[in-house]
């Protein structure tokens, strides 16, 4: 009677290795794009909540009292102030210079604004840039076309 050796054969250990690695390389890319992916829908999520913060801070402070608010009270998102020499203000206001907010390292949302003294209103001005990381982009591209109708930029009237 012959006896039979118990383990695995050199040639079965490497294909097993083989198939797992293949499986590794197939998986990895899928979960890595689920992350940026994730990470876009968070930032497009926080765009519609600043947006509606302020709104209802216009709503209820009226637009005295707006007019002197620094962005950080309406909100407690992270966001970068915006300065035409170099990217940045002291102020914070959601003026005519306004607010940047950030998604994935770059700066992908721009929010301005001015009082429209015809119907009393404040014209909220949110427009996107040009993203420089995959992330970013994602952001943007759903930013585009959940809030902003297709378009680039877009007036909110509050």
């Amino acid at each position: 009677m012959k006896h039979m050796k118990c383990g695995f054969t050199m040639i079965e250990l490497i294909f097993a290795i083989v198939i797992i690695g293949i499986l590794v390389a197939v998986a990895v890319p899928k979960l890595a794009a689920t992350k940026d992916d994730a990470e876009a829908a968070v930032c497009v999520q926080e765009v519609r909540q600043l947006i509606d913060e302020i709104s209802a801070y216009y709503i209820k402070a009226g637009s005295p009292e707006f007019e002197n608010t620094n962005i950080t009270d309406m909100t407690n998102l992270t966001l970068k102030k915006r300065d035409t020499k170099k990217g940045f203000s002291l102020d914070g206001k959601v003026d005519g210079r306004g607010v940047i907010y950030e998604c994935g390292g770059a700066g992908i949302v721009t929010f301005s604004g001015k009082f429209n003294d015809e119907d009393n209103s404040y014209d909220l001005k949110v427009k996107v840039w040009d993203g420089y990381t995959p992330i970013s982009n994602k952001a943007i591209d759903l930013i585009k076309k959940n809030i902003l109708d297709g378009n680039k930029t877009k007036v909110f009237k509050l």
